[in-house]
């Protein structure tokens, strides 16, 4: 899925509120860490 296929999905999004979503996302999967068992 692109940004622009985001923006026509949600039309009440802007392109600054997707992309502080994936920074967000980003952000909280790079502190994540993987215990194996």
């Amino acid at each position: 899925v692109t940004i622009q296929e985001l923006l026509e999905a949600y039309p009440h999004l802007a392109k600054e509120d997707i992309l502080a979503a994936l920074s967000y996302s980003a952000d909280v999967i790079s502190r994540e860490e993987l215990i194996e068992s």
